[in-house]
């Protein structure tokens, strides 16, 4: 399993190449399951909105997006308890990531699986914690 964010996954639909997303999206091809927490349904959704909107994608693009989303090797982590809000503050603070970084870095830790993210204080971060990062290669 790896653990993979939204600047990831929405480098998949837009027009240009992303060599390190396109290398993360053959693993899942080779048999990887992506870990998600239940945030990136909301966050991948928002932003293939966002990017019709901002005429980056068609209409048709965003639809067979979501069409894909469906088929990807998903599963979704356990969802954030009372107690695990705590463990999520401490990680956005120590570290200065939003709420959202630090739940994929939280998943990642708590399931002791890689990472794959494009973003890179949530790579500085996921390094830090000791979290293995998902490289292109």
């Amino acid at each position: 399993m790896i653990v993979v964010d939204n600047s990831v996954a929405a480098a998949w639909f837009l027009n240009e190449q992303d060599v390190y997303a396109e290398k993360v999206l053959d693993s899942l091809d080779s048999g990887k399951v992506m870990l998600v927490p239940s945030l990136w349904l909301l966050e991948i959704t928002n932003t293939l909105l966002v990017m019709e909107r901002r005429k980056q994608i068609t209409r048709v693009v965003r639809l067979s997006a979501l069409e894909q989303i469906r088929k990807l090797p998903l599963r979704l982590a356990a969802g954030l308890s009372i107690a695990s809000l705590e463990i999520l503050e401490q990680l956005a603070t120590k570290h200065q990531l939003s709420a959202y970084d630090a739940e994929y870095l939280r998943v990642a830790i708590d399931n002791k699986v890689p990472l794959a993210s494009s973003d890179k204080a949530l790579n500085r971060a996921a390094e830090k914690e000791g979290v293995k990062l998902l490289v292109a290669g």
